[in-house]
């Protein structure tokens, strides 16, 4: 069985293999966390939704406008990550992936 190159990722657990996934999502619209458990089910791999978190933080509005992303907004996205960063912590998450669209 063949599941990917990160196989010292995955965590044998009676018989299945499993590992904890996050992405962090950065929109102009919203963050969004997603913490899932993959596993292994005879020869596919299954997600299983164990954290979904969405903070609306207009970091897009104006910089659409006028260019540039305002101190306050900047102040809040920099509370906002730790705490993620902390959540993947918490959750034991064995890797991860940050995006920004």
């Amino acid at each position: 069985m063949v599941l990917d190159s990160k196989l010292a990722f995955w965590v044998d657990h009676r018989n299945a293999l499993y590992m904890k996934l996050a992405t962090i999502d950065i929109g102009s619209n919203a963050i969004r966390l997603q913490i899932v458990k993959a596993f292994t089910n005879n020869d596919f791999v299954n997600f299983e939704k164990l954290k979904y978190l969405k903070c609306s933080l207009r970091l897009g509005y104006d910089v659409f406008k006028k260019g540039t992303i305002p101190v306050s907004i900047l102040d809040e996205f920099t509370k906002l990550m730790p705490t993620f960063k902390l959540l993947i912590y918490l959750y034991d998450v064995h890797d991860f992936i940050t995006v920004g669209a």
